[in-house]
């Protein structure tokens, strides 16, 4: 899938969610045009929690800009509000591969049994789970 999914990043007033992704992309030294995003909208969750921005899913074009920009939140250690020039106090989110409510679930489970079984890592990509014990052994 090409999908990522914004958790916790603050709705404002008159947003323009495109404008957002394109934001967080060319921090990541990513330029997005506007053909190479198919939409992104802000998704109703199923459990509303007052106070909780919603969800942003963003659906790309290609499956390399998707994977380029998580490489690069990667490797920065995650991204805050204040990088991405919004005022107000500076808070984390979160940039995620979009995974389906089963593989959620599924990661989720495999959480559990990667803390049983010695595992201190466990993270998907493209829809593949990998675990790891050490920072050393990450792929």
């Amino acid at each position: 899938m090409n999908n990522l999914e914004i958790v916790g990043l603050p709705q404002t007033k008159n947003e323009s969610t495109r404008a957002l992704v394109k934001t967080i992309a060319k921090h990541e030294d990513v330029v997005l045009r506007d053909d190479e995003i198919e939409f992104a909208n802000r998704i109703q969750p199923k459990q509303s929690m007052p106070g909780t921005a919603k969800t942003i899913l963003v659906r790309l074009k290609t499956r390399e800009i998707k994977d380029k920009i998580l490489s690069d939140l990667r490797k920065k250690r995650g991204i805050h509000t204040s990088d991405i020039g919004m005022s107000g106090d500076s808070k984390r989110f979160y940039v995620n591969e979009h995974l389906t409510p089963d593989n959620k679930h599924l990661l989720k489970e495999s959480e559990a049994l990667a803390i049983d079984k010695g595992f201190k890592y466990v993270w998907v990509h493209n829809c593949r789970f990998f675990y790891a014990e050490t920072k050393s052994t990450l792929l």
